[in-house]
């Protein structure tokens, strides 16, 4: 496997700006792999290679003030940031903290536990990607800015 460490998952993770209130649009768009699948725990929210990369940009829309949880930190929020490498399974990067904003549209200030996992080919590409987040925060301010854009 060309992915040696958890580098490749970090940038993506920093890049994608989850965990940041800073979007950058230029993260190695070569590691995800076309053929990009997985699930997520949001109904409506399919997980594709367009979606994942739809996604960044989609959520500084909706929120700012974001932060997460990363490794070294020690805010007391916990969670954590890791490559297994399984015989079986291939080479997976897990993800789980504390994700936290503020809505743009309606000023709520949400926090929620959420759980990421990166599954990758043998390439070093992403090839699966599943999330598990409660999709309350995300609908709610998605309604906010479709009523917004309304008025």
């Amino acid at each position: 496997s060309t992915l040696s460490s958890s580098s490749a998952a970090s940038d993506v993770y920093k890049r994608q700006a989850y965990g940041t209130d800073s979007y950058e649009d230029g993260y190695d768009k070569s590691l995800i792999s076309d053929d990009l699948t997985g699930n997520n725990s949001v109904p409506g929210f399919d997980v594709t290679a367009e979606s994942f990369m739809a996604t960044d940009a989609q959520h500084h829309a909706l929120f700012e003030n974001i932060k997460m949880w990363m490794p070294g930190e020690d805010d007391g929020t916990g969670g954590g940031l890791h490559t297994n490498y399984y015989d079986e399974f291939g080479t997976w990067t897990h993800y789980w903290g504390t994700w936290s904003a503020t809505g743009r549209f309606t000023g709520n200030e949400v926090s929620q536990f959420i759980h990421l996992n990166w599954g990758w080919n043998d390439e070093g590409q992403i090839i699966y990607h599943n999330v598990h987040a409660d999709g309350k925060d995300i609908w709610e301010e998605s309604n906010a800015a479709e009523a917004a854009s309304k008025n």
